[in-house]
């Protein structure tokens, strides 16, 4: 079915406990990158980030599968386009996280910290 996941609220992955009454959800919205591509880094804003920032998804992070292209010329497009939407207090700024080398985090006005883990899949060769 055509055009399904823009109109139904659908996370790529979700982590949940249940202790007693309380259930703790957290969510993981996944998107594809690539360097040279303006219309994923759109939609890597536009689908992703907004998903966040508008409530869609209230707890989580965005996770992002580099397909092409270098990390950092990447989120430089993705800040590039933030600004052009006069959007430059969200942008992504690289992070220390002892887990994983592509960490960034991006401030919003409705939420305090928003985090994103880019997997560079341009290294894995056939």
């Amino acid at each position: 079915m055509k055009g399904f996941a823009a109109k139904y609220p659908r996370i790529d992955l979700r982590f949940a406990t249940i202790k007693s009454s309380l259930e703790y959800q957290y969510f993981f919205e996944a998107k594809n990158l690539k360097e040279n591509s303006s219309a994923l880094k759109r939609r890597y804003i536009d689908t992703g980030i907004e998903s966040f920032n508008s409530k869609k998804y209230s707890n989580g992070c965005l996770v992002a599968y580099l397909l092409s292209g270098n990390v950092e010329l990447t989120i430089g497009g993705i800040n590039s386009l933030l600004v052009k939407d006069n959007r430059d207090k969200e942008s992504l700024s690289k992070e220390y996280c002892k887990y994983h080398d592509n960490f960034y985090e991006s401030s919003h006005s409705n939420m305090q910290c928003l985090k994103h883990y880019i997997f560079d899949f341009t290294l894995i060769q056939n």
